[in-house]
């Protein structure tokens, strides 16, 4: 098993993956963030599968701690979740955008907000998701528009040393570019995690929703005032929900149902 600590704003992440080849790309990378290793206050595990035949075995796997954060058949998207989860701890003092613990989820042309933990309930059931229509990010955090309230890709500012290959793996991927808001992106639905294995979607008051979205927020001490406008006019042009806040099927259920009841 390969182990690295880096350091990245001032927190020590350790990393280990099963994979020698992804270990030293990812040192090459981060080279400037690497450290001797030391007691972290985060910790991460890369699970790179078999790359050869197209079995669905060949799943790459990334988790916090003990939590699922993605699993998928490309390296690519692997590399960029592992990336983004560490550009998130760069957030806190950031004042170009808000930047939420919540992932851009999509569905018929709908596109929702929905917190990370539900997100990350929803890793493990693999293929029950994608029948349900739903398509999951690499990423589990978003950027809001400080003007007009709406989704603007994260303007990166986690330092890369060049674009090091491991084997057809670059750190950039256009092969990922439709997860990505192009541009800034209207925000049809807002969920956020209502009671235990509820039943249903149920509705939520604007109130309510700006409230539960501001405690995702990464930097609201850095953006204050002027990032809850933000929220404001996202909740204003949204369908506003609560989802289960329980078992990975009841999440699965109550989002499936929360986002077939708007139009695109």
């Amino acid at each position: 098993m390969d182990s690295q600590t880096y350091e990245v704003a001032g927190l020590r992440v350790e990393v280990r993956t099963n994979s020698g080849p992804f270990g030293e790309w990812l040192r090459t990378v981060l080279a400037r963030y690497t450290r001797a290793q030391a007691s972290a206050t985060s910790d991460y595990s890369v699970f790179v599968g078999p790359t050869a035949g197209r079995s669905q075995r060949n799943y790459h796997l990334l988790y916090r701690g003990f939590s699922p954060v993605v699993r998928t058949t490309d390296l690519h998207t692997l590399a960029r979740a592992l990336l983004a989860e560490l550009e998130s701890l760069l957030f806190a003092g950031r004042r170009d955008a808000v930047y939420l613990r919540a992932a851009r989820v999509c569905t018929n042309g709908v596109t929702a907000l929905v917190p990370a933990p539900q997100v990350m309930e929803l890793v493990g059931l693999g293929r029950q998701v994608e029948r349900a229509g739903i398509r999951l990010p690499a990423e589990l955090t978003t950027a809001i528009d400080l003007g007009g309230g709406e989704l603007v890709t994260v303007r990166p500012l986690l330092e890369i040393e060049g674009a090091a290959p491991l084997g057809d793996l670059p750190v950039q991927s256009q092969a990922d570019a439709s997860e990505r808001p192009a541009g800034s992106e209207s925000i049809g639905v807002v969920c956020l995690a209502g009671a235990w294995e509820a039943p249903g979607p149920a509705p939520l008051s604007r109130g309510m929703a700006l409230h539960g979205l501001a405690a995702l927020v990464a930097n609201l001490p850095a953006v204050g005032g002027t990032g809850l406008a933000a929220l404001g006019r996202v909740v204003a042009g949204a369908r506003c929900s609560t989802i289960s806040g329980g078992s990975p099927r009841s999440v699965l259920a109550t989002l499936s149902a929360a986002l077939g009841s708007v139009s695109p």
